[in-house]
This record gives C-alpha cells, structure tokens and sequence, in this order.
C-alpha cells in the first residue's frame, strides 16, 4: 500500500530530474544525498546510503570496543582477573551478601541429578544462579521425578572452596571484589567447573584428554616439533615456536593419572582476563571435569581439582543420606 501510493504521488514525473543551476559537486546537492526517489543518477543514492549505513555501524562497533576496554582493562599495580576498580556499592565495610535478588538464601539446598547420580548442594554454588522459578524446582530435595543432566554447572572460590557470592552471568572476573569482605588475593581465584560425560567420537572413540592434546597440537602444521616443550608444575607445557599468540597447552606426563589437557591464553594477546580451560579425566570416575581458572594459577591445578572433587563428593554424600531412610526408632 505504502508502494503505490509513492507511485502515485510521482506519477508523470521525470525519475531522474536533471539538478537546476549550476553546480561544482553534485555530490553536495540535498536532493542527491536524501532518501526521496529524486537521484540524479540511477543506483547512485541507494550506493551512498549503504556507505553511510555502513560508516554508522563501524562507528557504533568502535564506541562498543572503547567502552569494553575501558570496562575490561586492568588498572597497573592490580591482580590479573581482578576488577580494574571495586564498585562503589561493594565496599569491604558493608554488611556480606548473604541471598539472592529475589531473597532467598544462598545456602538454599538444591538437588542436581547429573546422568543418574544426585548431588545436594547449596543454591549460590550453581553456575550460572537460578531464576526465582528454577529455584523453587530445585529446592523442593524431595521429589522423586528429578530431571536428568548431562552437565553439571558450579563455581567456588579457591583455596577456601566456599561458593561465589556475586553472580557470574553479570561479573566474569576470576577475582572479583564481594560485599564486606577484603580485596581477593593472588592466591584467591574463582574456579568455574562442570561435570560433563566422556563423548565419544565415531572414529576415535572416547575423547580423553589424550585426544584432544593429539588433534589440538600432534596433528597441527608442523606437529609437536613446532612446539618447545618443558616439564612444569607436574605436567609438561608447550609453547609453540613461531606464533607467541598460540595458546600455552598443558598435558599431563604420560602414564600418570589423572589424563590433563589444558589450553592457556597466551601473554602475547594482553587479554584483560586470561584463562586457561580444559578437561581432568579420571578413568574410575565415570565423568569428565572440565575447568575455567586465572592463566596465573595454573600452578595451583592439582589443589583446584582436589577442592572441586571434594565438594562434588560431599555433595553426592549429602544427597545420598537424605535419601537413605533412617534407622532410628526401629528394633
């Protein structure tokens, strides 16, 4: 409707009336760089619109880049992974956050069925927080219709292994600052975990760690010899030699356990907050513990694992004698 009726206001019009007067540049006149249908030359202004449209867009990018570095950019004399500054509304003097948005408690128990096994832990430990809803599901320890996962969402403060109480959909740093309690050491990192099943490919079979350090770095343009490799903090890491932007992959020492794979931003890319991610594999365990820590604590990875197993166990152990029926009372 709105086509035909712009046919009819220019009906028996020239479609591209010759500019009146003289001119130097036609490329100055209003007509020319308008959205009416008066162009002097046919596909010339829709040409310069999609120019300005475009011009428009990389401007809005950049001001979006500017303003995620100067967000995401670290202040010097500060902890890699830290907040550049510490909101003015999260002060070490406030009282500590101690439940949700929607008040309930952090240390609402949740049930968690991971591929068949229950886990019984407090609500702030899940990765990302849940909805008011989601949490009335979860709470509810003794139902018995509990739906299945295939993978197991957490996040925890190292060294001490108590849950996060800022929630880390709105705050990726790896040490953020809390309410009422002291900026975050360089020994205090947030880890995010999961547990996840051991995929199987067509071909090659269970994905170890194995086989992901074989494709990431034995099958790569010029395989392990591209690499220099150093055995470090109980694995072995390699640095590849001509591409310093290359991620640092850490393996574990062949025929030792657990399998390890880890693949660490490199120093080279100035990234406002490196991490390093991968996979520990245990052949009894049954599941896959995948890991997100600060690239300047892979150091501490035996301790991040030993905390997050802890937890994950005492969890299950949790569930399990909620479940079990008590004894008390009975002949």
């Amino acid at each position: 409707m709105l086509r035909r009726k712009s046919r009819h206001l220019f009906e028996g019009q020239p479609r591209n009336p010759p500019i009146s007067g003289p001119t130097n540049n036609r490329f100055t006149d209003d007509r020319l760089m308008s959205r009416s249908p008066h162009c002097t030359t046919r596909g010339l202004c829709p040409a310069i619109r999609r120019c300005h449209g475009a011009a428009r867009r990389f401007a809005i990018i950049a001001a979006l880049m500017l303003l995620l570095l100067s967000v995401f950019s670290t202040v010097p004399g500060r902890t890699a992974n830290a907040e550049a500054a510490c909101p003015e509304w999260i002060r070490e003097d406030q009282p500590r956050k101690t439940q949700f948005h929607y008040l309930r408690a952090f240390d609402t128990p949740v049930l968690i069925n991971h591929l068949g096994t229950l886990y019984r832990l407090p609500a702030a430990y899940m990765n990302t927080w849940p909805t008011p809803k989601g949490l009335d599901i979860l709470a509810d320890t003794k139902r018995v219709d509990v739906t299945e996962t295939r993978r197991f969402n957490f996040a925890f403060w190292m060294p001490s292994g108590r849950y996060v109480e800022r929630d880390r959909w709105s705050v990726p740093w790896r040490r953020p600052c809390e309410a009422g309690r002291p900026p975050p050491r360089p020994d205090e990192f947030v880890v995010e975990a999961a547990l996840t099943r051991l995929s199987v490919h067509s071909e090659l079979g269970p994905v170890t760690p194995s086989v992901k350090f074989s494709n990431r770095v034995t099958k790569s343009i010029g395989g392990v010899k591209a690499y220099t490799r150093e055995p470090i903090y109980y694995l072995v890491r390699y640095t590849h030699l001509t591409s310093p932007k290359h991620d640092i992959v850490y393996r574990h020492v062949p025929e030792t356990e657990p399998q390890v794979f880890f693949a660490c931003t490199s120093k080279a890319w100035a990234a406002p907050n490196p991490s390093c991610r991968g996979d520990v594999y245990f052949a009894n365990a049954g599941h896959v513990l995948f890991v997100v820590f600060p690239v300047d604590a892979v150091m501490y990875w035996r301790d991040i694992v030993s905390v997050a197993r802890t937890l994950v166990d005492g969890w299950r152990d949790a569930a399990t004698a909620e479940r079990t029926p008590s004894n008390s009372g009975t002949d």
